[in-house]
């Protein structure tokens, strides 16, 4: 952190650096530094336990953020435990996973926040995360386009 004084009023310089749709191909990310990791979603294929134990790897491996905010997105299925049922057959997965053992790799990971219909303040900053988007071929989190997207709220 940078403090910078002016008239006797400290400022804080934050450095937030914001990535999506990895799809598990994190092995190699570079990511530049900062002090906040938001991942806005679709960290997985599919989100097998295999994706989300390979994610925890990666958010793990990321040492010098501060804090890590994950949204999940329409591709990290066991994430959405409403649909989970009718969606692991139909994206092939071998086996119906524990959603709660897959969502509990990413939540559980040290200063990982998870932001689902939700808010959270870091540093004086306040960031809402939700998963949501309209219909788009029976992946997670699907709402039908108009109102029911509008009316989320957290």
């Amino acid at each position: 952190m940078i403090k910078i004084c002016l008239d006797d009023i400290f400022f804080c310089i934050r450095r937030f650096v914001c990535i999506s749709d990895t799809h598990g191909l994190t092995g190699n990310l570079q990511l530049p530094a900062g002090d906040v990791l938001i991942h806005a979603g679709d960290f997985s294929n599919t989100g097998t336990l295999p994706d989300c134990i390979n994610f925890r790897e990666f958010l793990d491996s990321q040492i010098d953020f501060r804090h890590k905010v994950v949204i999940a997105g329409n591709h990290d299925l066991t994430f959405d435990v409403l649909s989970y049922p009718e969606t692991w057959k139909r994206f092939r997965h071998p086996v119906k996973y524990d959603v709660e053992a897959c969502r509990a790799q990413v939540i559980e990971a040290p200063n990982v926040t998870y932001l689902e219909d939700s808010s959270t303040t870091i540093e004086g900053i306040k960031i809402y995360g939700s998963p949501w988007q309209p219909e788009f071929c029976d992946w997670a989190f699907n709402l039908p386009r108009g109102k029911p997207c509008r009316d989320v709220r957290p």
